[in-house]
């Protein structure tokens, strides 16, 4: 995971990172850290140096985090679209706890204009689908 641009904290201080701890392990782990007021938590079950990548806990392991009150807010990154600026989701997708308050979709800008094409899209072939569009059309703002 690569931290890129600058950050300005609670104390007025640049911060080239957007985080203040980074807790990779077990729930455990992250338990025993606790964030003080003001501070933000990354954590992970796991990471892979190879390609940077963390693994994010199971939903029953996030709301065990939930349900102990730990923080005051928990952002979850649910699905990731493969490095593409836009995504179709599959059946199974996204796990979203159940005692989630808001879903934030996101889209890379960047794909307008473009080809709905293999290229572009994480499973064109389902945004073509949700769309009602040919894959390979062209990806507009509606």
């Amino acid at each position: 995971m690569a931290a890129i641009g600058c950050f300005q904290r609670d104390d007025g201080q640049p911060s080239a990172q957007p985080y203040d701890n980074l807790v990779i392990g077990d729930i455990q782990r992250l338990c025993q850290r606790p964030a003080k007021a003001g501070q933000i938590v990354v954590a992970a079950e796991s990471h892979d140096p190879g390609t940077h990548k963390l693994k994010g806990y199971s939903p029953d392991t996030l709301t065990r985090v939930q349900e102990n009150r730990l923080f005051d807010f928990i952002l979850i990154e649910a699905d990731g679209s493969k490095r593409l600026p836009i995504k179709a989701p599959a059946d199974h997708e996204p796990v979203i706890p159940v005692w989630t308050d808001m879903v934030i979709g996101c889209v890379g800008l960047d794909c307008l204009g473009r080809p709905m094409d293999a290229q572009t899209v994480h499973r064109p072939k389902n945004l073509a689908a949700i769309t009602q569009q040919l894959p390979g059309s062209f990806i507009e703002e509606d």
